[in-house]
């Protein structure tokens, strides 16, 4: 049944253009394999990293800082990575140049957990 006027048409219509003729869509194959820039071998593996960054960025905020994640590439400025800023005073707490990655950060927010 068509979509209405102002409704999503549902997943499955909208990708029936690609029939496999010709290579999939580079976001197929991208997000079965490559997490930031890293091989994984299933897709668990992606779940269980952004769960575990959704948990650092709320235990986070409930601290008074937040998590930022890198968007740029990577140069000698930015590793590409995380930062924890305090929001308080909108300054950079760790990880300046995005060098941190999630087990540095865990390690950093730690004090906030032991309460």
């Amino acid at each position: 049944m068509p979509a209405g006027i102002g409704e999503r048409e549902p997943r499955r219509i909208r990708y029936a253009a690609w029939q496999g003729a010709g290579p999939r869509p580079a976001t197929f194959a991208m997000a079965a394999f490559l997490v930031r820039g890293r091989k994984v071998r299933d897709m668990d593996s992606i779940v269980m990293e952004r769960r575990r960054e959704a948990r650092l960025r709320r235990l986070a905020r409930s601290g008074g800082y937040s998590l930022h994640k890198s968007r740029a590439g990577f140069s000698a400025d930015n590793l590409g990575d995380f930062m924890v800023v305090d929001d308080g005073r909108n300054f950079i707490v760790a990880g300046e140049r995005f060098d941190m990655i999630l087990d540095d950060v865990e390690e950093w927010l730690k004090p906030l957990t032991v309460k």
